[in-house]
């Protein structure tokens, strides 16, 4: 018997980082989320998506190092965000790289995050 392959994804891109960003779009539509981004160990920026544009994706990178250190995988506020940000922020680790993950908002911050770690390491094919 023949299979049919049914392409569940409406948007999609070759580029890793385009889809990295499509993929965040489609999560903070999800649980809405009102940002997520994706930040290597420096704080630089890889990848994210902001829905209302009132964040600046670089600058909630460069803050996954400090907001980590201060709060390990937080799940709350910290100073750094205005007190009406709720946030969350995890570490994990690419290929014995760490990476960071920040949700801003969002009803499943918990699930969010986890669903976006398991996309980024799919899309960058792991």
């Amino acid at each position: 018997m023949k299979r049919i392959y049914i392409e569940r994804r409406h948007r999609r891109s070759n580029n890793f980082i385009e889809a990295i960003q499509l993929y965040f779009q489609s999560l903070t539509q999800k649980d809405e989320s009102r940002a997520i981004v994706l930040a290597d160990v420096d704080g630089l920026l890889i990848g994210g998506f902001c829905r209302d544009g009132q964040f600046d994706l670089h600058e909630l990178a460069s803050m996954c190092p400090v907001l980590l250190k201060v709060g390990r995988n937080n799940f709350g506020n910290v100073s750094y965000l205005p007190s009406e940000i709720n946030f969350s922020i995890l570490l994990f680790s690419y290929r014995q790289e760490p990476l960071y993950l920040l949700a801003i908002g969002g009803s499943g911050k918990n699930e969010t995050l986890l669903c976006a770690m398991e996309g980024v390491c799919r899309i960058l094919g792991d």
